[in-house]
């Protein structure tokens, strides 16, 4: 499903219009309060394609423990009224990272302020 041009091969994948359509049709869905943890998988990366969070703040990373990042790749805080929506951002950009399972990385985080909701549309892809 990745698109490589020629000879050259970056380091990431180059995504054709048509592949991000569909992964954007199969994002799946998460929520959770104050976090979401998603178990790493060898060969998956994770693709954020829409965020919205009652807080005023949201980091994105990897660690060891549930709820704790300790490898850092996107943080955003703002003032002011409560609530961060950034469908727009990642419709934009999508975020993706990618980190091989390990005994320091367990999981992708998604952590928001204390007793925030948070819901995420994630796409996982294998390339």
């Amino acid at each position: 499903m990745a698109d490589l041009a020629g000879a050259y091969t970056p380091s990431v994948p180059i995504i054709s219009q048509n592949t991000n359509s569909i992964l954007r049709y199969r994002a799946t869905y998460y929520n959770g309060t104050t976090s979401i943890n998603i178990p790493l998988v060898k060969g998956l990366r994770y693709i954020v394609y829409s965020l919205v969070t009652t807080g005023n703040a949201i980091s994105m990373g990897f660690g060891q423990v549930e709820g704790t990042i300790t490898d850092t790749k996107f943080t955003l805080t703002t003032l002011g009224s409560a609530g961060l929506d950034l469908s727009a951002f990642f419709y934009a950009a999508p975020f993706a990272q990618y980190k091989e399972p390990s005994d320091d990385f367990l999981y992708f985080i998604i952590r928001g302020e204390t007793d925030s909701e948070i819901v995420a549309a994630i796409a996982d892809f294998k390339g």
